[in-house]
């Protein structure tokens, strides 16, 4: 079904244009360019060759859509549940999905990029803006934000993380290289960069921070910091060869009861 919004086409697909009641296969013609795509809720998994529109993408609730090869909107992505591409994920504006965003190589966002459980790339993840995970933040080279990066457990990624504002995750943050945040550096474990790590405020967690370079804290220069907005604070200091603190107030609080029981049972 084809409707006009604006000067831009919209074309609705429910399931009579999917072949397949549980593995929805896209049987239709091929989706023209200068289009919106809008797809019905509760079709499950919607499969196609590749996407790539000039408007926006929107998945109602119950569906998830997974291409082949690559997924490009002009505007939005929006997904009621799952959204994966064997390749890229790409949309001028904001990705947004119910459950999870999955792709072989990158996720790049023009704004924000929200997943209520998973965010994982083969390579990079960037947005203009944000990114936010209900669960884990992965990628197999960068993560980068304009704004804050956040995630409900885990942000890791084999090369760098990088935000223009602050990195928060409730469980561990990790690079293969830096970690850099012109803000706030906060996670509930562990803190760990193969390189260096630097933030222009605080940098704190309950266990440890490892790092193999230089370490700074609150040398944020758009304006004066407070002391407190200049701490290192973590339950152990775990510095790898010739590693050095180089800016920062240091507040080491000791590692929480579980994690030295699970250090100790290590070393027997």
């Amino acid at each position: 079904m084809e409707k006009k919004g604006g000067e831009m086409k919209t074309v609705r697909l429910t399931a009579k244009d999917f072949i397949g009641e549980y593995s929805r296969v896209y049987s239709g013609k091929a989706l023209d360019y200068d289009i919106n795509l809008e797809i019905e809720k509760d079709l499950g998994w919607v499969r196609f060759d590749r996407i790539n529109v000039a408007g926006y993408i929107c998945a109602e609730s119950g569906t998830g859509i997974e291409a082949r090869e690559s997924i490009k909107a002009g505007e939005n992505i929006k997904v009621g549940t799952n959204i994966k591409a064997r390749w890229n994920i790409i949309a001028r504006w904001s990705i947004e999905a119910g459950e999870g965003i999955e792709a072989g190589e990158s996720i790049i966002a023009g704004w924000d990029i929200e997943a209520g459980e998973n965010i994982k790339t083969g390579w990079n993840i960037e947005a203009g803006t944000n990114i936010k995970a209900g669960n884990d933040i992965k990628a197999g080279t960068n993560i980068k934000a304009r704004w804050s990066i956040e995630a409900g457990n885990d942000i890791k990624a084999e090369r760098n993380i990088k935000a223009g504002e602050s990195i928060i995750a409730r469980g561990s943050i990790k690079a293969g290289w830096d970690i850099e945040a012109g803000e706030s550096i906060e996670a509930g474990e562990d803190i760990e960069a193969g390189y260096g790590i630097q933030a222009g405020l605080l940098i704190a967690c309950k266990r440890e921070i490892f790092w193999s370079t230089q370490m700074y804290a609150g040398v944020l220069i758009k304006r004066k910091t407070k002391d407190s907005e200049k701490t290192i604070t973590c339950g152990k200091l775990s510095p790898r060869d010739g590693a050095t603190i180089e800016c920062g107030i240091v507040k080491e609080i000791g590692l929480p009861k579980s994690k030295i029981k699970e250090k100790n049972e290590n070393d027997r």
